[in-house]
């Protein structure tokens, strides 16, 4: 694989997709690459400005056509999922890239596994500038249900479009990364709903807070210091496989 750039060149293969990055959904959101990209990141949209709400009004239409939200209980909530892919994909060491991958499988595995979506929803919490890459595919491939948009590389809902949706809902949370955006997530969900668990092999820390990808604690990140209204026990911790197992068809 390519470690030039600063997402992966090959996400978009290994999701179907044979258009060149970095935004991969060149159909619907190809026009914006300029405004969004430059050689080295991304540029955070200005959601004051007219382009920016241009922008804003595209990736909320987008997601209208295609999302399906299920009023279930129980709600997968990924946040930023794909973002080590999309942004610091240059930064990684090879443990670092191992465990990326392992979670891209485990991830891979849940997307595809036939889940009864009369009981559990899965939604991801999602910047606009990675909805308009690669997130809005998995939308229109129907394997994820909804997504709520968040603040600029933050998990905050974006001009809180989010709040009501997990109200007395249960989330079984995943995503990136601990202690920063997942930590913020919390918050929001808290308001209104709870976190019923943390999927072990689908979260992940930030490739600058340690050598690896993969958790070695979660009690650093999620205890009552940090007021996220999650004290974290290990009944509260799954994994991806066990969260098949439970909201499988027929389970």
């Amino acid at each position: 694989m390519g470690r030039k750039t600063f997402y992966c060149p090959e996400i978009g293969r290994n999701a179907g997709v044979s258009n060149a990055g970095p935004i991969f959904n060149k159909d619907n959101f190809g026009s914006w690459q300029e405004y969004l990209t430059n050689e080295n990141n991304w540029n955070e949209p200005d959601y004051d400005s007219s382009k920016g709400k241009e922008f804003l009004e595209q990736c909320k239409e987008h997601r209208k056509q295609f999302a399906k939200p299920k009023d279930t209980k129980h709600v997968i909530t990924l946040v930023h999922p794909l973002y080590t892919w999309l942004e610091e994909y240059n930064t990684l060491s090879k443990p670092q890239l191992r465990d990326l991958q392992a979670y891209t499988e485990e991830l891979t595995s849940l997307l595809e596994a036939p889940l009864d979506r009369s009981r559990v929803e899965i939604v991801a919490l999602e910047t606009t500038y990675h909805y308009a890459a690669m997130t809005s595919l998995l939308l229109e491939a129907g394997k994820i249900d909804d997504v709520i948009f968040t603040e600029n590389d933050m998990g905050l809902f974006l001009r809180d479009e989010g709040k009501k949706r997990f109200h007395k809902r249960e989330a079984l949370l995943g995503g990136g990364y601990l202690g920063r955006c997942l930590k913020s997530a919390c918050w929001e969900i808290c308001q209104t709903g709870k976190i019923k668990t943390l999927i072990k092999d689908l979260t992940l820390l930030s490739p600058y807070d340690g050598e690896r990808l993969c958790w070695s604690t979660i009690n650093h990140f999620f205890n009552k210091e940090t007021q996220v209204g999650f004290q974290v026990t290990e009944e509260q911790i799954t994994t991806s496989q066990k969260v098949i197992e439970q909201f499988r068809i027929g389970a």
